[in-house]
């Protein structure tokens, strides 16, 4: 296995800067730990093989040639040769002794030598299971091929408020190349995470690092690699569209492509593009980004002469020792970093591969949990034995002190208070007690309340002042019998007196029933239980 013609080493190639120290050795802690995998970018193409990663510190590349003849379109041709390929490819990223130990390398797959299929449609803006289902419609109106034939993905890129109208980017790709690329990277130690288009890792690459790039403008992004020739339209940092060429579509006979080919194809191709955009946009697009290993003159000629916008290259904060031969592969590495719960962009991967991979994760979960159990379990025990070492010398050592022991006579002023103490505590208990052992109650007035219960009668008011002044009250009653039957017998009570109904206050209520108002005399008695 050959390493590609300009390898960079994976040795100090300095991108970003963790925000602090102490995320940063968190995050190594964790890596360590295997409680968070690292996922790392992978980019596969006819021609060769490139892996990013990031170490928390900095980023690591390494690639390797493949051979003529053995990928095709991304369709491997000889099986047996491309698996041997792809565990060397591994050995040559873990080391020799770590790949002895059967570790599995997460990554973020990126096909970069077959068309992938991608649309922009408008929806109404919908949230939840309704967006989701409406999407899959739409999915299956816009699918190129047969649903069961395709892998298919989208997510949303756009939301226009003044529409009311979401924007969904879908995607769509051979199924049959997505689940031999798997099944041949995982029995060569890797674990598919993700499959995506190299268009949707270079926009990511361009939205998150791109230098002197407004992500509020349009850009028309022309990467040139051994590939072919890819036009990306992106808007709000976001991919809208892709139009791939492969270099063999305008080989000559001895497989050449002439200069002429070349320019003829791209200012094609590039109008084609423009004409695309201003059926779609209003917003003119005024800048063209070039990502060129090669050719970056001519491209820069060819949209001066023919379209009148100069054109620049496609830089990345920090990136001066990195080619766009790597873009791809970074692209994908930096989707890599994302939380798996919070990736939302497009993923190619079949059903199947996503279940290994959450059943990678649960093994990574326990094999991280039965390596931190023991270490807590150990740090504890070591701390707790610790600490009562230290209150035992500690005891020891004021006990030995004389400022610490008591004299007689204030020993005997401590047993006083304690007796003051408990003689006043007995004090208060008896108080309590005696308390609850008091029930006042009144006779006349829970036989009120029986004859309310009985007579179905709501007491609204009730006046009660003693002595000789009557009491009164009002109330509602179901119905006029019922406060009758109350007036009689409160008559033929022997403790109540001068009772006082005036009809006049018998009235219809708002309610269902009759308000009325009374009084009376009463004798109270109090009760001794």
């Amino acid at each position: 296995m050959m390493s590609d013609t300009n390898p960079i080493t994976p040795k100090d190639v300095k991108l970003e800067k963790p925000s602090s120290m102490l995320k940063y050795y968190f995050g190594r802690t964790l890596a360590l730990l295997r409680a968070k995998p690292a996922i790392g970018g992978l980019e596969i193409s006819d021609t060769a093989i490139r892996f990013a990663s990031y170490d928390g510190d900095v980023w690591k590349f390494i690639s390797a040639k493949i051979p003529p003849g053995l990928m095709e379109m991304n369709r491997i041709k000889n099986r047996d040769e491309f698996i041997k390929l792809v565990k060397n490819f591994r050995a040559q990223i873990l080391g020799e002794e770590q790949a002895r130990r059967k570790a599995k390398i997460n990554v973020v797959v990126s096909l970069s030598s077959i068309s992938i299929y991608s649309q922009v449609f408008g929806l109404p803006i919908v949230r939840g299971e309704n967006l989701e289902k409406a999407v899959q419609l739409n999915i299956q109106m816009v699918s190129p091929v047969e649903v069961k034939e395709a892998y298919s993905g989208w997510q949303l890129v756009g939301e226009d408020k003044d529409t009311f109208r979401l924007e969904v980017l879908s995607a769509f790709i051979d199924r049959k190349v997505v689940d031999d690329m798997t099944q041949v990277l995982e029995e060569g130690g890797f674990t598919p995470v993700a499959i995506e288009s190299r268009a949707l890792a270079i926009a990511r690459l361009a939205r998150k690092k791109g230098s002197r790039i407004d992500i509020t403008k349009p850009y028309i992004i022309i990467h040139l690699d051994s590939a072919g020739l890819d036009f990306l339209i992106i808007r709000n940092g976001q991919l809208y569209f892709e139009y791939f060429h492969s270099w063999k579509d305008v080989q000559n006979e001895k497989q050449q492509i002439t200069q002429d080919a070349f320019e003829a194809l791209l200012t094609r191709s590039l109008y084609q593009v423009f004409n695309f955009y201003s059926q779609h946009w209003p917003d003119p697009v005024r800048d063209v980004l070039i990502s060129a290993v090669a050719l970056q003159e001519q491209v820069e000629k060819v949209i001066s002469k023919n379209f009148g916008l100069s054109a620049q290259p496609l830089v990345f904060e920090g990136s001066d020792k990195i080619t766009p031969e790597w873009f791809v592969a970074l692209g994908s590495g930096m989707r890599g970093l994302i939380p798996r719960r919070e990736d939302k962009d497009i993923s190619l991967l079949g059903v199947g591969a996503q279940e290994r991979f959450r059943q990678e994760q649960i093994m990574d979960f326990i094999s991280f949990w039965r390596v931190t159990i023991p270490i807590v379990v150990s740090i504890l025990l070591i701390t707790f034995v610790s600490a009562d070492m230290f209150l035992i010398n500690l005891r020891r050592s004021l006990e030995s002190q004389a400022v610490f022991q008591l004299k007689q006579s204030e020993v005997r002023e401590i047993e006083t208070l304690r007796g003051q103490a408990e003689r006043f505590n007995r004090t208060v208990a008896m108080i309590q007690t005696a308390q609850k052992s008091i029930r006042p109650k009144e006779p006349l007035f829970e036989k009120m309340a029986d004859l309310f219960t009985q007579y179905e009668i709501t007491i609204n008011r009730i006046n009660f002042q003693g002595g000789d002044v009557p009491v009164s009250l009002s109330g509602e009653a179901p119905t006029e019998s019922s406060i009758l039957d109350l007036k009689k017998a409160l008559d033929a009570d022997s403790e109540i007196s001068s009772v006082q109904l005036p009809l006049t206050d018998i009235k219809k209520s708002s309610g269902k029933g009759f308000s009325f108002s009374l009084s009376f005399g009463a004798k109270l008695q109090e009760r001794n239980d």
